[in-house]
């Protein structure tokens, strides 16, 4: 009779439970998380927002020409590009790759002048070996023993170099529109 009796129980258990191989209960609703078992959050995924991406070399970033302001190197980098957008609508300061790439330079560049701050994103022309940001401590600084990139349009047009930060200069200034060629 006990014997009967267990495998009415053993029965009735995997009825309400499951089957004990399986391991997975019968109405998983109605019970609540099993030890051991962990709830791993998943990541909600977030839009994809497609970028532009240039289509031809006049597409990117072009040098459009300097600032008509001046600055030491410690204004700061939203300055900098406030003084290119007062001179050059929708501009900002280039880097020297930008400089580098750009295919329509502006003729009035050509008449010479001093030089420009530029953004210095990658290692290029003559470099002061003990600077290692070569941008004026983040455009924070007008020490004279520190250095940011410039653009000289002096004897060697063109050419990039690292000035001292104490000496005012204008911002090397770039934009999605290419200008038009004077004639």
């Amino acid at each position: 009779m006990k014997k009967r009796a267990l495998g009415l129980i053993f029965v009735a258990a995997m009825l309400v439970w499951g089957s004990p191989v399986s391991g997975a209960p019968a109405d998983a609703d109605n019970i609540g998380p099993v030890p051991g078992d962990e709830v791993i959050p998943q990541p909600i995924p977030l839009p994809v927002v497609p970028q532009p991406v240039p289509t031809t070399q006049s597409d990117r970033m072009q040098l459009v020409g300097f600032s008509t302001k001046s600055f030491a190197g410690n204004v700061g980098v939203l300055t900098m590009s406030s003084a290119c957008q007062e001179t050059f609508a929708a501009s900002r300061v280039c880097t020297v790759d930008e400089i580098r790439m750009s295919v329509n330079i502006p003729s009035a560049l050509f008449l010479g002048g001093d030089s420009a701050w530029t953004q210095n994103m990658a290692k290029a022309g003559s470099l002061f070996l003990n600077e290692p940001d070569l941008n004026c401590s983040g455009w924070m600084s007008n020490d004279h023993m520190d250095y940011g990139t410039t653009i000289n349009l002096g004897a060697c047009f063109g050419g990039i170099k690292t000035e001292r930060c104490h000496i005012e200069r204008a911002v090397a200034c770039c934009s999605m529109k290419v200008p038009v060629a004077e004639n």
